[in-house]
């Protein structure tokens, strides 16, 4: 009999994670103890949102940042007063 897969779940980090941090502390090391994968979707940049999941002592197993897959592609434009566009 071959072991089951484990799940890939996704989380969205601003407003979700970021609104109920103990839970989802809870849930997310629960989750990752049982073979799964935690995915935290975010709007970027990663580092900073590597940085709160540290501190909330969030689990996870990828970050998926929209501005680091854009920056990735050159297609980001920072400003001096550090806000930036992405078309």
């Amino acid at each position: 009999m071959s072991k089951k897969a484990g799940l890939k779940i996704g989380l969205d980090f601003h407003g979700v994670v970021s609104a109920r941090p103990k839970y989802f502390a809870r849930f997310t090391a629960e989750a990752v103890r049982r073979g799964h994968e935690i995915h935290i979707i975010t709007g970027g940049p990663s580092q900073v949102v590597a940085a709160q999941l540290r501190r909330y002592h969030i689990a996870y197993t990828k970050i998926f940042a929209v501005l680091d897959y854009y920056d990735a592609r050159g297609q980001v434009t920072y400003f001096d007063n550090g806000e930036y566009k992405v078309p």
